[in-house]
């Protein structure tokens, strides 16, 4: 269970489509300066091309809620672009989870995963807070071939949200970032919400969804926490 929350005002850059809450509105000044680093978070469908494909291993499963009661989730941490997701989605594929005719239904839980572009302000406004910029990635590939948070969607024709937590860096790789928490699916994701955690070290934003499994709506998050508590608290 989620402790007693509020619904924040949404960020003006922020889609309709995702609900921000706030876990602990006492926590509001401590993360106001983290909130301004970020794009919004982002609830995309699955994309039109993908949507049409037909036939076997053509589209990743079938686009429609899914009809049985078996459905796939995967936890994967993409270590800011170290996470190969071409590796990833190879094996889901051997698996026969993905791509392959009677997959069920897959559900991705990200971690640390990053957007480019995409509404992050273009430099750090005055003011504003990051964290250190990380810019991992796959072995044998270089820096130019990390792969974001939008492109791995769209490449495997996959439904997505994505809430930022924090911005990564100021420029990697000559481009303005944030990094987050995702989720993507083979199905439609619905009831998508940014849940902003209360304050430790830095900001912390769990996404969650919704996908309808047999008739039944299924709710997933993805969250990632910091792995030890500010020093003040040591006194």
């Amino acid at each position: 269970m989620l402790p007693s929350r509020t619904t924040e005002t949404l960020p003006p850059e922020s889609t309709d489509e995702v609900e921000w809450v706030v876990c602990a509105p006492e926590d509001e000044p401590a993360l106001e300066p983290w909130d301004r680093g970020v794009g919004p978070a982002v609830l995309k469908p699955i994309p039109a091309v993908a949507a049409g494909t037909s036939g076997p291993g053509d589209s990743p499963t079938d686009r429609g809620p899914g009809l049985g009661t078996d459905l796939a989730l995967v936890c994967w941490n993409m270590r800011v672009g170290g996470g190969d997701p071409d590796a990833l989605m190879d094996f889901l594929r051997e698996a026969n989870l993905f791509g392959v005719q009677g997959a069920p239904p897959l559900v991705l839980v990200l971690q640390e995963v990053f957007r480019r572009g995409g509404g992050v302000p273009k430099a750090l406004p005055t003011g504003a807070k990051g964290a250190g910029g990380i810019g991992d990635f796959p072995p044998g590939k270089t820096i130019d071939e990390r792969v974001d948070v939008g492109a791995f969607a769209e490449s495997f024709g996959l439904s997505y949200c994505y809430a930022p937590s924090m911005r990564n860096g100021n420029d990697v790789a000559g481009h303005p970032e944030d990094r987050g928490n995702a989720l993507m699916s083979t199905l439609p994701l619905s009831h998508a919400q940014a849940l902003v955690l209360p304050f430790e070290r830095q900001r912390r934003v769990a996404v969650g969804a919704a996908v309808e499994v047999g008739g039944v709506a299924v709710s997933i998050a993805s969250i990632h926490l910091d792995n030890r508590a500010p020093w003040r608290r040591a006194w």
